[in-house]
């Protein structure tokens, strides 16, 4: 694979997050070039062409046919992710998929197998995993000093939205467990294990919309450690986790989602509960992953990471669910 100083990137779902988290990003980020956008709306669509300096298609097929894009960040619905993410694997494009990769287990399996075949990076952006607090709470969590993990909690909740856009679809994959749910969850992988069982699932659906809005689940690691989780919409905003050790304990506030400006923290209480504070500074953690991600396009063992990581999160969200 020949190295270029840049790899060209196009995307595709021009949302609120997207145009406001997203484009940033992939404007700042050393390792991509922000070739184009492209959506079906095409007002929007230019307009957003024209601020971030790019191209505009208002056909995904004229996106994938062009020769400048290398890869393709996928910021559309989560149930469109399927069949969107198939075409750019199979136009020979690497694909950076927001989560949830799908909203199904077998969907998921077939992106990740065609990646395989045709050698393709695939990568789920879980972007609170490239933020310094993150990787400064693992430090912690592993170090002797913490001794064996004993549990984890963690809860990510947040209230009904004026406008949730497709997460009251059930055409478009909407629900609290593929959107939410599916953050405490990968908490509790990298943390516990790849190998953990369902001790306990519920996931509580509302008739009216036809989605889920909360749940809870606990999962024990085959160590013995213990994952209780909640998420859901609709409920007061939590955004936290809480590792028990045996020699010490860390709390960790909005470790999911932050603003880039914004000042974040650990809180550890020692052996005998004697608290301290350690602070974190602002991170765009968005280029961060974008960054990493790019290494996944050069080097074949970050690939197979990846798609081992994508598969085994799709196996864990689906064994919460059967």
């Amino acid at each position: 694979m020949i190295m270029k100083p840049t790899l060209g990137i196009g995307l595709w779902g021009l949302g609120k997050h997207a145009i406001h988290r997203v484009l940033p990003a992939l404007k700042c980020a050393k390792t991509v070039e922000l070739v184009g956008v492209t959506s079906r709306n095409r007002t929007l669509g230019s307009k957003t062409a024209e601020t971030f300096g790019c191209l505009y298609w208002n056909d995904p097929a004229e996106m994938l046919r062009y020769p400048g894009i290398d890869v393709v960040y996928l910021s559309t619905p989560i149930g469109l992710h399927a069949e969107m993410g198939e075409s750019v694997l199979k136009a020979g494009c690497h694909l950076w998929c927001e989560k949830s990769l799908t909203n199904s287990f077998d969907q998921s399996n077939e992106l990740i197998s065609l990646a395989e075949k045709n050698d393709l990076a695939l990568c789920e952006t879980f972007m609170y995993q490239y933020h310094p607090q993150f990787e400064r709470l693992r430090e912690i969590v592993l170090s002797p000093g913490f001794g064996k993990t004993i549990s984890l909690t963690s809860r990510f909740t947040m209230p009904r939205l004026d406008q949730p856009g497709f997460r009251t679809s059930p055409e478009l994959g909407g629900g609290a467990y593929f959107d939410v749910g599916c953050y405490p969850i990968s908490l509790a992988s990298e943390f516990l294990g790849k190998d953990l069982s369902v001790e306990f699932a519920a996931l509580d659906n509302d008739k009216n919309l036809e989605v889920d809005l909360r749940g809870r689940a606990i999962l024990k690691s085959k160590a013995g450690s213990i994952a209780i989780l909640e998420w859901g919409m609709g409920s007061a905003y939590r955004n936290e986790v809480t590792i028990c050790g045996t020699k010490q304990s860390v709390y960790a506030d909005k470790i999911f989602s932050k603003h880039t400006e914004q000042h974040s923290s650990l809180r550890t209480r020692d052996h005998y509960g004697t608290p301290s504070e350690e602070d974190i500074p602002p991170a765009d953690y968005f280029v961060s992953m974008i960054e990493v991600f790019t290494r996944s396009v050069w080097e074949e063992n970050m690939r197979k990471q990846f798609w081992d990581r994508v598969r085994n999160q799709a196996t864990l969200m689906n064994s919460i669910i059967v």
